[in-house]
């Protein structure tokens, strides 16, 4: 069995990244796709240096299309899908799994939406609290991080079927509008000033 390169297990990190973000298990994913789910483990694991055909099926069931680009252009394409060219030092994965990046997908499928469903209530109440999320990004904790997946995934299953989307987008837009209104008591929390923080505490102890 042929060894996959770097860039073939790179490209396994990245469809199984998004996944992730999607909040769809490897069964869901394979069943997409056409694939085994054992098939699509070994892929993701980096076991397996997969054919192109395979790629192209795992792409488009990820709402995603394969594009050659020149490199010089890179940086752009990268600039408006939101995405910075990955570091390589080490705990880049950690970075992979935070809010912010899960906000850009999220941001990604309304944008989307908007083209099948222009005058849709749920979908502008959406748009307004996923805008509010993105600028308050430093704010949002990890408790976060589950509930936007869900999200991304009433969203993402909205645009790969029409007649459930209203329901889907209605339940992404109140989980979105939910975290939303979380933000300021968060933020005032954050911005106490000193006098408002406990006077004695273990570490003051300490040091």
């Amino acid at each position: 069995m042929t060894t996959p390169s770097y860039a073939v297990k790179q490209l396994a990190q990245t469809l199984k990244d998004v996944r992730l973000t999607w909040g769809l298990t490897q069964r869901e994913l394979a069943g997409r796709a056409g694939l085994g789910q054992s098939r699509l483990a070994l892929i993701e694991a980096g076991g397996v240096d997969f054919r192109t055909s395979t790629l192209v099926q795992l792409a488009r069931a990820l709402d995603l299309e394969l594009v050659l680009a020149p490199r010089r252009v890179l940086p752009a394409v990268q600039s408006l899908i939101g995405e910075r060219p990955r570091r390589r030092e080490a705990g880049r994965a950690s970075a992979r799994r935070t809010p912010i990046r899960v906000l850009r997908h999220i941001q990604q499928h309304i944008v989307a939406l908007e083209c099948a469903y222009p005058s849709s209530q749920e979908l502008a109440h959406a748009k307004n609290a996923i805008q509010a999320l993105i600028e308050r990004g430093p704010d949002l904790g990890d408790s976060t991080f589950q509930p936007l997946r869900r999200s991304a995934r009433w969203l993402a299953l909205a645009r790969a079927n029409s007649a459930q989307a209203q329901p889907l987008l209605a339940k992404a837009a109140a989980q979105l509008q939910e975290l939303r209104q979380m933000l300021p008591a968060a933020a005032d929390l954050a911005q106490a000033p000193p006098a408002q923080r406990a006077a004695y505490s273990l570490e003051d102890e300490i040091s």
